[in-house]
């Protein structure tokens, strides 16, 4: 008669063959996923399925830091390289546009959408501006 191996997790015994079926369904599952993320992934930020690095444009809310002053909705280029987001360039709607760098958003909880709001100065400019993301441009 042959013995089983069992494999014990809080008391409850179950047998090493199982745990095997386990084990060997759940890494290709990962490494297809990481592979369907690298490659196929959606370009939305927060969305299931999120591709891992890419560019793409959202509109965003630019607030000065002065109090007074102007707020502006403008179309800006956002990158995602894990783990971060990172404000590269906006749109203004005169046909200019201003260059942000090391202007990265930190996610608040995990949340959709939802970050602390960075203070970025567009190089060049001494005018720095709290940013907040809206929705993908369609």
């Amino acid at each position: 008669m042959k013995k089983e191996n069992y494999f014990s997790i809080l008391g409850i015994k179950i047998p090493v063959k199982y745990i095997s079926y386990v084990v060997y369904s759940i890494i290709p599952i990962i490494i297809i996923w990481y592979i369907i993320t690298v490659f196929w992934g959606y370009q939305e930020i927060g969305k299931f399925g999120e591709k891992r690095n890419y560019t793409t444009q959202y509109w965003v809310y630019l607030q000065p830091e002065s109090a007074g002053a102007k707020n502006y909705r403008v179309i800006a280029d956002i990158k995602r390289q894990i783990p971060n987001y990172y404000l590269l360039k906006v749109y203004w709607p005169n046909g200019g546009h201003s260059d942000f760098e090391d202007c990265n958003f930190i996610e608040n909880d995990g949340e959709f959408n939802r970050f602390i709001e960075p203070l970025c100065i567009p190089e060049g400019e001494n005018n720095a501006y709290h940013i907040k993301i809206d929705e993908k441009v369609k």
